[in-house]
């Protein structure tokens, strides 16, 4: 392991060494334990999924300087790739955020906030079922706004958002984003060389 992926796990832990060897422990762990989202990790292989423009990281930061990840679920196709290669496809997005030295100090592993738009009301029931099991830290971070994008602008302003969120910064398109993925396919594959022994 070099010292860039060594630190990723220090920074996100506030350099706390023994909560951030436990997370490196338990991220192996589940790499281990799931080889259908582990294996063969790197953008070349998932340009099918990307090509569906349903995700990618904002080129804008929130207020905070913390980087956006938009998941739009509604743009998987089924039909076309599986659950494990979406998951495949964001958790690549993820590793980028984590990557990206700009935004290294921003504790970028760390989620502080997720907003809900758009969500079908299916999604209630299922995130009323789901509430007692989350923390009240982690209800908190999480912002259900639906259609009223004036409530998702009271977190993060229409001039980082594309326009399908109420923003100026043009249509969602994920196409430079995922080239940058794929310029950087040697570092993910490189990174995905790393491992740990118990």
């Amino acid at each position: 392991m070099d010292d860039e992926f060594l630190l990723r796990f220090l920074r996100t832990k506030k350099f706390k060494v023994e909560v951030a060897l436990r997370t490196i422990r338990n991220y192996y762990r589940h790499r281990r334990e799931s080889p259908e989202i582990f294996q063969g990790l790197r953008p070349s292989k998932l340009r099918h999924v990307y090509q569906a423009n349903g995700q990618m990281r904002l080129p804008h930061r929130d207020p905070d300087g913390r980087p956006i990840f938009v998941l739009r679920i509604g743009c998987w196709k089924p039909c076309e790739y599986d659950y494990y290669q979406l998951r495949k496809a964001n958790m690549l997005c993820l590793e980028d955020i984590c990557l990206d030295p700009a935004v290294q100090d921003c504790l970028p592993a760390r989620f502080k906030a997720v907003h809900v738009v758009y969500q079908p009301s299916v999604f209630n029931v299922f995130f009323s079922l789901a509430k007692p099991f989350l923390t009240t830290k982690n209800i908190n971070r999480i912002h259900i706004h639906g259609s009223d994008m004036a409530s998702l602008h009271q977190h993060l302003p229409p001039s980082i958002l594309p326009e399908e969120y109420g923003g100026v910064n043009g249509a969602f398109d994920n196409t430079k984003y995922c080239q940058s993925l794929y310029d950087r396919e040697d570092s993910f594959v490189q990174d995905m060389k790393y491992g740990y022994c118990p």
